[in-house]
């Protein structure tokens, strides 16, 4: 039906995103540690928010996957931003603010979009959910990636 040509589209649509994600993160962090952190945790938290998602819905609607799409986008700015402390020529300044933005896009994220997972539509409770794993598990990992160099 109309519903599943949209979501084959979406996608369709993610795939290449993803690969026009990968390519130009490569071209930007270049190959290495960098790269590969920001990567592997933009796909961990895409499996984990996707693997909730499956646990509570038992299935993926289309508006679960526009929800995993915001996930992603704010899984990358958390990675982005957790990673540049890891440059040997980050400072404790650059340390605390990088927390402190990830910090705070998380609280105020989280708290709009458990709103969303608190509405009586489902679609919207859907949608609220999804993003709402999505940030807390994104925050978990990018904080991972946080570190003070000495």
């Amino acid at each position: 039906g109309l519903v599943s040509d949209y979501r084959l589209r979406i996608l369709l649509m993610l795939a290449v995103a993803g690969c026009l994600i990968v390519l130009l993160l490569g071209i930007c962090l270049g190959v290495g540690a960098r790269l590969y952190w920001v990567l592997g945790g933009l796909l961990t938290t895409f499996l984990v928010t996707l693997c909730i998602n499956l646990l509570l819905f038992a299935a993926i609607s289309l508006f679960n996957l526009i929800a995993l799409v915001l996930v992603a986008g704010l899984g990358l700015d958390y990675l982005l931003f957790s990673s540049r402390t890891t440059d040997v020529n980050s400072s404790a300044s650059d340390y605390a603010d990088s927390r402190h933005a990830i910090t705070a896009s998380m609280l105020s994220t989280a708290a709009a979009f458990a709103v969303l997972a608190l509405s009586e539509v489902p679609i919207l409770a859907g949608l609220g959910t999804t993003v709402l794993s999505g940030v807390l598990v994104a925050y978990v990992i990018a904080s991972l990636g946080v570190r003070r160099n000495p």
